[in-house]
């Protein structure tokens, strides 16, 4: 039997090896939303989610809504009546009431990573590397 430092070793590269290092690709994400118009960049988003050149932006937007649809199903009838009815998670920005009220960290948390992550997928689809 190993012990956890041994399962380790298996990880770490030594400091003289190259390996995939070199093409190594950092993405990182803030806690601010984009400068640019967020009901535009969300609207971009979509529209290339309806491309097919663009399946993962599709899937990733489709998954995420179901996701929070169950999330919602899970919530307290008062927070609930809360939500309007959607289509998207991107249709929440369409309602800055709700970036205001008591569902203010969650919409805006949702918000926030479905754009981040969803202008990832666009970025490294049209990069190639996704």
């Amino acid at each position: 039997m190993s012990s956890p430092s041994d399962n380790n070793a298996n990880f770490t590269p030594s400091s003289d090896s190259q390996g995939d290092f070199g093409r190594l690709r950092l993405a990182y994400f803030s806690n601010e939303f984009p400068h640019d118009n967020l009901h535009h960049l969300l609207r971009q988003l979509w529209n290339h989610s309806k491309d097919r050149a663009h399946p993962i932006l599709a899937t990733f937007i489709a998954e995420a809504t179901l996701a929070v649809r169950e999330e919602i199903r899970n919530l307290p009838t008062e927070l609930k009546s809360l939500l309007p009815p959607f289509q998207t998670i991107f249709e929440f920005a369409d309602y800055p009431e709700l970036r205001k009220g008591q569902l203010s960290g969650s919409i805006d948390g949702l918000l926030l990573s479905a754009v981040e992550v969803a202008t990832f997928i666009g970025y490294g689809n049209s990069h190639k590397f996704l």
